[in-house]
Parts: C-alpha cells; sequence; structure tokens
C-alpha cells in the first residue's frame, strides 16, 4: 500500500508492513495536528482524506469528539493543545480507535523536545521524524484488528459448531422421546386391557366358587338326607 503524506514526504511505502489493499487497513487515515497546523499526517489508498480532517481541526473542542464521514468515522482526541486524528473504518469500535489515539499521544510526548517544537513549529514539521512511526502504529493497529476479528470469526465458527451439535441431539433425543411416547402409550393401552382381563377372570371364578359351593352343598344334604332315611328304616319307623 502507498501511504499518501501531505508535505515532505510523499509516497512512502512500508514494503511488507501492508497488504495491497487500502480495505485491509481499519485506520485509513492518521495526524497529529496542533491547532490549524497539521504536524504530520499519513492516509492509506488513493482517497485523499487531509482535506476532510482539516475541516474539522479544532484542538478547542472537548477531549474525544466522534462522528462519521460518510463510510468512515472521524476521530479526535485533544489533549494539551495537540489534537491526535484518525479516520477509521466504521467497523471499528470508538472504543479501539480512542486506544490507538492515545498510543500515538504516549509516543509523540515521550520526547518533551519534539512537544515544544510542534506548539511553535510549522506546517508538517514533524513529517519527517514521526511520520514513520504513524505509518508502522496505522499497520500494528489494522494487523491486530484482524486478527482479533479472525479470532472473533472462529469463535463464531465454534459457537455454530456446537449449536449445531446440540440442536442435532436435541433432535435425536426428541426422537427417543417420540419413541418412548409411543411405548408407554402402548404399555399403558396394554395395562388397560389387562385390567379389564384380569376383572373378568375374577368375575369368572367367582361364579364358578359360587356354583361349586352350591353343588356341595346340595351334594351333602342329599347325602345327609339318605343317611338319615336309612337310619329311619333300620330303627323300623316306617314299618310302625
Amino acid at each position: 500500500v502507498e501511504l499518501k503524506s501531505i508535505g515532505p514526504l510523499q509516497n512512502l511505502s512500508l514494503g511488507s508492513l501492508y497488504s495491497d489493499k487500502a480495505s485491509d487497513m481499519s485506520i485509513v487515515y492518521c495526524a497529529i495536528a496542533c491547532g490549524k497546523r497539521v504536524l504530520c499526517e499519513q492516509s492509506v489508498g488513493p482517497i485523499d482524506f487531509s482535506s476532510t480532517a482539516r475541516q474539522y481541526l479544532d484542538s478547542s473542542l472537548q477531549e474525544y469528539v466522534t462522528f462519521a464521514v460518510g463510510r468512515n468515522t472521524y476521530n479526535s482526541y485533544n489533549r494539551n493543545g495537540l489534537s491526535y486524528i484518525a479516520i477509521a473504518d466504521a467497523s471499528t469500535s470508538q472504543q479501539q480507535t480512542l486506544t490507538f489515539l492515545r498510543t500515538l499521544e504516549a509516543k509523540f510526548t515521550a520526547d518533551p523536545t519534539r512537544v515544544l517544537e510542534a506548539h511553535s513549529g510549522t506546517e508538517h514539521c514533524h513529517q519527517i521524524d514521526f511520520g514513520k512511526v504513524l505509518s508502522a502504529e496505522m499497520a500494528n493497529f489494522s494487523q491486530q484488528d484482524r486478527s482479533k476479528v479472525m479470532e472473533l470469526r472462529g469463535q463464531v465458527a465454534d459457537v455454530s459448531l456446537l449449536m449445531q451439535k446440540n440442536i442435532a441431539d436435541l433432535n435425536e433425543r426428541g426422537t427417543k422421546l417420540d419413541d418412548l411416547f409411543t411405548k408407554t402409550e402402548a404399555m399403558e393401552s396394554d395395562a388397560s386391557m389387562f385390567r379389564t382381563t384380569a376383572r373378568q377372570v375374577k368375575q369368572k371364578h367367582y361364579w364358578d366358587n359360587c356354583r361349586t359351593k352350591v353343588i356341595l352343598f346340595a351334594a351333602l344334604f342329599v347325602l345327609v338326607l339318605i343317611i338319615v332315611l336309612i337310619i329311619l328304616w333300620q330303627t323300623g319307623v316306617f314299618n310302625q
């Protein structure tokens, strides 16, 4: 990717630091400004974001400002009279962009002499000494962002596979439950039929027992009657 710089450095190439497509970069433009003066800046791709950024330069704004600019977001982090600016892809969160801008602030203010020169220097006075730092930080941030995206995609894929497995298990469990319900209904039907049959058999046995008892009592009565008659005949009761 060719990094388009406004000022002393033109078409600074980072070689292997970047991919061949500007769309791979999460930060497409970044700059450091003091008031209306741009101290250093870098942009990625054919679009010139410098003029867009300059429209909103104002170090008197609140500490952090962000708003949409077309398909991107304009972000400005203002500290101690200096503005750290980034135009980011819309998919990049505000927290991520703010972290990037705070990293730029930490690196830029690490040299007190550079900070003093920033407040009194001319346009692009730090393009040579800090332009490469901007480029490297843009590449590093975009690489980390892509790594996080790939990690999130991997996690989403894992969750998707787990959900598919759970759905398959639920379907299998549902089939087993259906079979269990069918078997339960069959068992309930068999149990009902068994109860009906058992009741009928019990009633049949009851009447069979009653009939047997009646026959036994009748036979016993006849036997006793015969014995009594024999005794009476032998005693001559019938002769008298």
